[in-house]
């Protein structure tokens, strides 16, 4: 769910008041950006053109850079998860290089009931 505006420039507020110590810096990405959804969304060649950031200190830039590459990489959508579905039930397995008959016979083994005591074919009649 969306933040609201005001939530929305608290984020903004808190996200560049942690990165960026100076004043100045603060208030050109301010400038830019109503919501961090702004500097979520845009690209870097648009970041720099923006907030001219060629023209700020090399360690004060790399430590923004990486910032708002964190904060973009935060808001893109998690990959899909690739889920392989089983076999139908009731259908016989296939294994390589057997016939059909054999199949049939594994999969009846493997998805009978286990035979209880009482229902031996030995049974004892009272010997």
């Amino acid at each position: 769910m969306p933040l609201s505006d005001s939530d929305a420039a608290q984020a903004l507020e808190a996200w560049v008041r942690e990165h960026l110590g100076s004043a100045e810096r603060q208030a050109a990405v301010r400038g830019v950006a109503d919501r961090l959804e702004d500097l979520q969304g845009c690209e870097y060649e648009d970041l720099e053109e923006a907030l001219e950031l060629s023209t700020w200190p090399a360690m004060t830039r790399k430590r923004f850079v990486e910032a708002w590459r964190r904060l973009k990489a935060d808001a893109a959508p998690a990959p899909p998860v690739h889920v392989t579905p089983d076999p139908p039930r009731g259908q016989p397995l296939r294994r390589a290089g057997t016939t059909d008959a054999a199949d049939t016979l594994t999969l009846i083994a493997a998805t009978a009931p286990p035979a209880s005591p009482s229902s031996s074919a030995c049974t004892d009649y009272g010997a």
